[in-house]
């Protein structure tokens, strides 16, 4: 398997948000990370952000420790289903909150109407 790096790639497209930056918005937008993840079977994965760097570094971070575990257990977790799936579960939490809500609101009318025509 012929193992090229995409490094010189990067630098290349840095390069270019730097000059693009500097002539059309002063300087004014904020440097971009790019992560590149080689895929042994397909090619390689890319994404570029303009959010802070730490919070790529952390997720970063995540998928290095996805795939390290990956690695090393055989297994094909998917750092992506994961963050979704907490996304998910978050999300379901926080709807069963409003349900229970909604129902504590229904039933404390339905007990209010029972009062009332006793």
């Amino acid at each position: 398997m012929n193992k090229q790096s995409l490094q010189p790639i990067i630098e290349k497209l840095e390069s270019l948000f730097s000059k693009f930056n500097e002539k059309f918005y002063n300087n004014e937008l904020q440097t971009p990370v790019i992560t590149v993840s080689p895929d042994t079977t397909k090619g390689a994965y890319g994404w570029c952000t303009a959010w802070k760097a730490w919070s790529i570094a952390l997720i970063a971070l995540f998928y290095a420790a996805v795939a390290a575990v990956n690695h090393f257990a055989g297994t094909t977790v998917s750092a992506t289903g994961i963050i979704c799936g907490a996304f998910m579960v978050a999300l379901a939490f926080i709807g069963n909150i409003f349900v229970a809500l909604w129902n504590l609101v229904v039933e404390m009318g339905e007990r209010h109407e029972r009062v009332e025509s006793i």
